[in-house]
């Protein structure tokens, strides 16, 4: 089974891959979108780079079930 876990604090977002990699972004949270549809539930999150104020990210979490979420993670080009 490929799992991969994540977390998200104030700052950080950690993500644990099966390998034991570690991706660590440290971020400064500015936005916090919540999305809920018929069969899907949503949260988009803009984020700014702590260490290159002029990178922007937007993270999407989808629940999908009690059991999986899908996580993505992209330069946010167009304010989430």
């Amino acid at each position: 089974m490929n799992m991969q876990t994540f977390s998200i604090n104030q700052s950080q977002l950690i993500m644990k891959m099966n390998s034991d990699q570690i991706i660590k972004y440290d971020l400064k949270f500015l936005r916090i979108i919540q999305n809920q549809r018929q069969h899907e539930k949503s949260i988009r999150i803009r984020a700014k780079s702590i260490e290159d104020s002029s990178i922007f990210y937007c993270i999407e979490l989808i629940y999908r079930s009690p059991a999986v979420i899908d996580l993505s993670i992209g330069f946010d080009e167009y304010q989430c």
